[in-house]
């Protein structure tokens, strides 16, 4: 039986991507984030952008954010997950002026890797079905090398952890069975399309070769030639790893600092409160009220509440019975809204 995905046909659609005819003009270049609606919204407005225009959806509807970024208008568009999806909006992006797209989002791993590396997809191994629409059929699609290279070299530019990779595209995200797993993992070496060059590891300044990846994505990537024809690489679902070696340095995110602090201050306030709950017992010089109180409100209200109650400290003064409370309740709220 024939393969309904062979029937590639490079003519025009018989609906345009303009359909809307809407008085919109977007500039050449254009952000394409598989990130929360808010935080996007956050992004353009803390950099005095405005809201130009909305693609409708039949689920949702997608506002288009133009920014001011090094000189240059640049269009900023939240992506949704899955390749028909995500092409359907980027279709009408080149329709409306598009000329170049980046796409961002995140991944995931068949091997333990250290988070917050990017991954700059190279080649993408074809197991789903929008990219057999805009290619003819193949079992590999491989990204401009150019482009590659220029996004891998300003992250390396500016200190940003980042590996060439090689994905994996697929429709079932959840039909991924072990023994394609398994096949993908063990093609890893062989799929792997690294350039010459080697990069400097941070520590001890040896060069060392680059690093075997597999990511898994949620993105489909659409570019224009310059003879204006549609090259489609989809990343849609993939994996990561076959090794790595050669890491250039872990670099901890805003988030796993302010982590790493609330929980050394939680821990000294755990401890504190203990300490002063041994020297009452004991007869000792106590600490001061105002000492252990500072540090709740710097942070460490709930090691300071787990203590009052695991010691059975300070239960009945009502600085404390209350203020402790008060003090995590709103570090909570706090954090939950940092986190959001």
């Amino acid at each position: 039986m024939e393969n309904i995905l062979s029937e590639y046909d490079k003519s025009p659609g018989i609906i345009s991507p303009d359909f809307e005819k809407m008085d919109l003009h977007l500039p050449k270049k254009a952000v394409f984030a598989f990130l929360g609606e808010k935080r996007i919204e956050r992004f353009a407005f803390a950099r005095g952008g405005e809201k130009v225009g909305t693609f409708v959806s039949l689920t949702k509807d997608f506002p288009l954010w133009m920014i001011k970024a090094d000189k240059e208008e640049l269009c900023v568009l939240q992506a949704p997950a899955g390749a028909s999806a995500a092409v359907l909006l980027l279709e009408r992006l080149y329709a409306y002026g598009v000329e170049k797209v980046v796409a961002l989002g995140c991944c995931g791993a068949l091997e333990k890797l250290a988070e917050n590396v990017f991954f700059v997809v190279r080649k993408a191994l074809r197991d789903e079905g929008t990219s057999y629409h805009y290619l003819p059929p193949a079992r590999f699609v491989t990204l401009d090398e150019s482009a590659a290279n220029i996004v891998e070299g300003v992250l390396r530019e500016n200190h940003v952890p980042c590996e060439s990779c090689v994905t994996w595209s697929t429709d079932g995200f959840f039909r991924e069975t072990k023994e394609k797993v398994k096949a993908r993992r063990g093609a890893a070496s062989w799929i792997w399309n690294a350039p010459p060059w080697r990069h400097v590891r941070h520590t001890g300044g040896k060069y060392l070769p680059r690093s075997f990846l597999l990511p898994i994505h949620f993105t489909i990537y659409l570019t224009n030639s310059g003879r204006g024809e549609k090259k489609a690489a989809i990343r849609h679902s993939s994996w990561e790893s076959k090794r790595r070696r050669g890491y250039e340095g872990r670099v901890m995110s805003a988030g796993e600092l302010l982590f790493g602090g609330l929980l050394a201050i939680n821990a000294a306030a755990f401890f504190l409160y203990g300490l002063d709950k041994w020297k009452a017992v004991h007869g000792r010089r106590r600490i001061r009220e105002r000492t252990l109180l500072f540090i709740a409100a710097a942070g460490g209200s709930a090691g300071a509440f787990l203590a009052m109650r695991f010691f059975r400290h300070k239960t009945r003064h009502v600085s404390f019975q209350f203020g402790v409370p008060v003090l995590f309740l709103l570090q909570a709220a706090f954090a939950f809204f940092l986190w959001k």
